[in-house]
């Protein structure tokens, strides 16, 4: 008798099966495919693995410290061979974690078929059923198709099949401004592909500060992509080996053809149909929904990550999947949402935590610090000056409401700013905090500083 059944080894899925086993409980994994889910095999680890190989090469060419006669030729084979190459490393070592914890990993399709009951069908003419005291669903994600446009695999792609090409293209139609699409077209233009990015809305990266997705604009047309906004896409034709997308801006109907089309406008819960059948509620759209608890309206069965909606980021899963799990030993604790952190790993990275100034001024009367890289003295020597930290904080209080983070070390800085977010510190405790020299987190002390009008780096306000 298990005392936990995990349908899902994504992230979710077996960050709550160690916790089971730590706390004493006996949890088995049921998984379809590999452990890892789509987060390690198809989605942050493989393309954070090209973007930091392709940035290389980026950076390289852009260099003027190099004499050289044309971009650098690059085996794209060995780009994908050595992805491939981290991916295979970082599943065996969950596989390693999770037999060292004595969790159990059963590889097949699982599914509620009664009341504590899992049947995992491992083939045809195999199938298990497992009892257990309660279940949790952490099936993940799939790429969200767009009505109209039919992913072939072949020259119409998802963000899983762009991952496995064998071949650069020499020209790639990006559908979808997101923080997917904006990756992807990092990657594919620092190797040269001439990318068009085709987006609905005004303009790209719509959930971060507007003069963030400025920026990030701005530095992809440096590198040669053409982003259009406000697009309606009217039709996809195909001839002599192209692909020809005719779409519709404020400006008229134009054309652009392409060798490949990258559909990215993000993904959506996997509702299978026996979660239907098993009677749990779902939300079209939203995923299973569940209560504070995470638990679905069937008691004892839990939903967590993608699947349930809401927030579709790894950390967020791993993070109910602990949750759930340490609640079924108590004390209950109920998830915190309001500080989540988020990364988007364009080059220039970003990172964010909190509110934007948008959502802050509704609430709050707020008072702004910040401050670019371009004066800070390792951002300097690094030649990666472009960006910038801020940080909102409430006038009155002091406390820090949202940190936004465009540049170098962004990932790494936030950690620092969500630490003080946690513990209340606001922005007069975070600009006491003395950085080493020469660091970017310099940059954060800085723009806390600044807050006050009392940065060391920079000119007095007029």
């Amino acid at each position: 008798m298990n005392d936990l059944v995990i349908i899902g080894g994504g992230p979710g899925g077996y960050h709550a099966a160690i916790r089971a086993a730590q706390l004493g409980l006996k949890a088995t994994i049921v998984e379809k495919d590999v452990l890892g889910g789509v987060c390690l095999n198809r989605g942050c680890i493989p393309t954070k693995t090209l973007l930091s190989d392709t940035g290389l090469v980026g950076k390289v060419n852009r260099s003027n410290l190099f004499d050289l006669k044309g971009r650098i030729p690059v085996r794209f084979d060995r780009l994908i061979n050595r992805k491939n190459r981290v991916i295979k490393r970082l599943v065996k070592g969950i596989e390693y974690l999770v037999e060292k914890h004595k969790v159990e990993v059963i590889y097949g399709r699982g599914a509620l078929v009664d009341e504590g009951i899992v049947e995992v069908t491992r083939n045809a003419d195999s199938a298990i059923k497992l009892a257990t005291g309660n279940i949790m669903i952490a099936t993940g994600s799939i790429p969200f198709s767009v009505p109209g446009i039919e992913i072939d695999g072949r020259m119409v792609l998802s963000s899983d099949h762009i991952l496995d090409l064998r071949e650069l293209p020499a020209s790639l139609a990006i559908i979808g401004g997101g923080y997917i699409g904006m990756e992807f077209a990092t990657i594919f233009s620092n190797l040269g592909t001439k990318v068009h990015v085709l987006e609905m809305l005004p303009g790209i990266l719509a959930s971060v500060e507007p003069e963030i997705s400025t920026l990030i604009g701005n530095a992809l047309r440096r590198k040669g992509v053409k982003i259009h906004t406000e697009t309606r896409i009217q039709g996809i034709s195909e001839a002599k080996g192209l692909k020809t997308i005719t779409f519709e801006t404020r400006k008229g109907v134009d054309e652009i053809d392409v060798e490949k089309i990258l559909c990215a406008v993000g993904r959506t819960p996997l509702i299978d149909d026996w979660m239907v059948d098993a009677g749990l509620e779902t939300a079209r759209g939203k995923g299973i929904s569940v209560n504070a608890g995470l638990e679905t309206n069937i008691p004892g069965v839990y939903a967590v990550g993608d699947v349930k909606g809401g927030i579709l980021l790894a950390h967020v899963a791993s993070t109910e999947g602990v949750r759930v799990v340490e609640n079924l030993v108590g004390p209950r604790k109920e998830m915190d949402y309001r500080l989540v952190p988020f990364c988007i790993f364009t080059q220039p990275e970003i990172a964010f935590i909190g509110l934007t100034e948008g959502e802050a001024r509704k609430q709050h009367d707020v008072k702004v610090g910040g401050f670019e890289f371009r004066a800070n003295s390792k951002a300097v020597a690094e030649d990666q000056t472009e960006g910038f930290v801020k940080i909102i904080t409430d006038e009155k209080t002091g406390s820090i409401l949202g940190v936004h983070i465009v540049g170098p070390d962004a990932d790494a800085l936030l950690s620092a700013a969500a630490v003080c977010m946690k513990l209340g510190a606001g922005a007069g405790d975070l600009a006491e905090i003395m950085q080493a020299h020469p660091t970017t987190a310099e940059a954060l002390t800085e723009a806390a500083l600044d807050v006050k009008g009392m940065a060391i780096n920079l000119p007095p306000k007029s």
